[in-house]
């Protein structure tokens, strides 16, 4: 017997727990059977609309209760989700959607100038309710659920296809191995559930699961989910249960105090993906016996999470054993299954594996390939990451085997970079790399361009245009001209070489790399030298360090740079005062 859908499980909760909260947003709290009415009248009025089985229709609107009705209307119409991230630049999101093609898009009217889509398939959402009459006929297990989009190799990014059943098999695994220890450890039936992740984000599935689950979703605002002092405060107020982040970000909220018993409401139940999880994370946690934390591994194309491990498990990171429906390969080059403790390559089968690329049939049978230990009737999907199995049964992961890095817990395929880089007619190629050296292990990405005859790149264009074309994750923080690649005896490139390259243009030094005499600094240009290397380009003392391009992956590293300088600093002061001026003056 099949697991439930998705539309199935938010009715079930409307019959056994009408008024019991299901989402608390900043612009409005919704029960199970107010949601559940909301959802009904979005998907009679997209079938209305022609939209049903098969179609698109995308999503652009802002952090509020209206984003979790247009999901779930959309998936009771029988269509599939398109998220669609309003930060992300005009250009991007109209090639996204160009790609896409939806049938609508659901927009809030604040967000339509974001798009150049014509405008009869935008619709708000209150424009499209129809309040009463017939339900859609429900989805089946194969129609899409959602289409995810992620950055492509070929300088476009490209749509994830995954189905219903995918879904609804991580929900049952989920059910058992993360909802139940979880509210066992909590002591409560209903857990408060704060939903942290884009939209755009193959994690923000995560809380919505919880939801169907019968807890309750509190969605939180934009500028308070990238403030790891004001999310702190929020996990306090709202006496949140659960969270589930990025490794790099639960480490700045770790460091904001938000995990800390005895200040006030904690979280007793944490969740981390997106990226490696590093040694120190893990010590911090892993004799914890207040909480109860996951370690979440999965790439999108394979529906969120595909193995997944407790920070109790093992003294060191593990990403653990996959989730019930899959199977996990460790493969070695000649397709042979890897012996433990022999790395190879992470290959996944099972009900998790997607669809494949929109609109990408050669990438889809490149990576999603006949699992032959199905006996070639499923597929299996190629992830790119090189694992280990250990001893104890759990894998561990290793590096990946080609250029997809992680950056904030999203995927990056350097080539999208190069891509937009060499669109400038100065620029004969582009090299980006990823450099892993920094003080606090934080990847920062770097690009190398070499010059077309005759020409001389203007790199603040070449910059320019990186974050016109790109999320503000991929756009590179160091930026240089170089005459040639480094090239191997073999003639491939020189990765070892060139990450060995020095940066002279558009980003200053690392933070923590001086001349020995910054001691003797007062705080103030310490603190300058500081915020310049970080942000790549001198920054006035009284200018705001967040205006002039900072966030709070950049306040973190202020921090422990500050602290390798001399100097105290805690990461509720770079949000409160907010210019080196001020941020001196408190440390005096």
């Amino acid at each position: 017997m099949s697991a439930p859908l998705l539309p199935e499980l938010l009715d079930d909760q409307a019959r056994h727990g009408p008024d019991e909260l299901a989402v608390v947003g900043p612009d409005r709290s919704l029960t199970f059977a107010a949601l559940q009415e909301e959802v009904a009248a979005v998907a009679r009025g997209l079938r209305a609309r022609g939209v049903g089985r098969g179609d698109l229709v995308g999503v652009l609107l802002p952090r509020t209760a209206d984003v979790v009705v247009s999901v779930f209307g959309i998936l009771a119409a029988g269509a599939a989700v398109v998220p669609v991230d309003a930060s992300y630049p005009p250009d991007r999101i109209a090639t996204m959607l160009a790609d896409a093609a939806p049938a609508a898009v659901l927009a809030d009217s604040s967000l339509t100038g974001r798009t150049a889509l014509d405008p009869s398939r935008l619709c708000g959402l209150a424009d499209v309710r129809v309040p009463s009459g017939d339900r859609p006929a429900p989805p089946l297990p194969s129609d899409l659920a959602y289409v995810l989009y992620t950055s492509g190799s070929t300088g476009k990014p490209k749509g994830i296809m995954i189905e219903h059943r995918s879904i609804a098999n991580l929900y049952a695994s989920h059910r058992d191995r993360m909802f139940a220890p979880a509210t066992a450890l909590v002591g409560a039936e209903r857990l408060r559930v704060a939903h942290v992740a884009a939209f755009s984000f193959d994690a923000s599935w995560d809380p919505l699961l919880w939801m169907l689950a019968g807890h309750t979703l509190h969605i939180v605002d934009e500028p308070t989910r990238r403030d790891p002092v004001a999310l702190t405060a929020y996990l306090r107020e709202q006496r949140i249960d659960f969270l589930e982040t990025t490794p790099s970000y639960a480490e700045q909220l770790t460091a904001a105090g938000a995990f800390r018993p005895g200040e006030g409401h904690a979280p007793r139940v944490l969740a981390v993906g997106g990226e490696a999880v590093g040694k120190r994370l893990w010590e911090e946690f892993h004799t914890r016996r207040d909480m109860l934390v996951f370690n979440l591994y999965g790439p999108s194309e394979a529906t969120v999470d595909a193995v997944m491990a407790t920070f109790d498990e093992a003294p060191d990171p593990v990403i653990g054993t996959p989730v019930a429906g899959v199977t996990a390969y460790v493969l070695t080059p000649e397709g042979t299954v890897a012996a433990p403790g022999e790395p190879g390559e992470l290959c996944l089968g099972g009900a998790g594996v997607g669809r494949g690329y929109l609109g990408l049939p050669d990438l889809t049978r490149e990576r999603f390939v006949p699992d032959p230990f199905a006996g070639g009737e499923r597929r299996m999907y190629r992830t790119g990451d090189i694992v280990v199995l250990g001893a104890d049964g759990r894998l561990r992961y290793l590096d990946r085997a080609d250029q997809q890095v992680k950056v904030r817990g999203y995927r990056v395929e350097l080539g999208e970079i190069e891509a937009v880089a060499a669109r400038d007619a100065a620029v004969a190629r582009a090299v980006a790399s990823v450099r892993r050296e920094t003080f606090d292990g934080t990847p920062v990405l770097r690009c190398h361009v070499v010059p077309a005859p005759g020409a001389r790149p203007d790199l603040e264009a070449v910059g320019g245009r990186l974050a016109e074309a790109l999320p503000d994750y991929m756009v590179p923080t160091e930026l240089d001209v170089i005459d040639e690649v480094p090239l191997t005896p073999n003639g491939k490139l020189d990765r070892a070489r060139l990450a060995a390259l020095p940066l002279s243009t558009l980003v200053a030094a690392d933070p923590v790399a001086g001349d020995g005499d910054e001691a003797e600094l007062p705080p103030r240009e310490r603190l300058s030298r500081i915020a310049a290397g970080l942000l790549g380009r001198p920054v006035a003392d009284d200018q705001d360090l967040f205006q002039a391009g900072g966030d709070s992956m950049t306040a973190a590293r202020l921090v422990g740079a500050a602290r390798s300088y001399g100097l105290e600093v805690s990461l509720e002061a770079v949000f409160e005062c907010r210019t080196v001026e001020a941020l001196a003056a408190r440390v005096g």
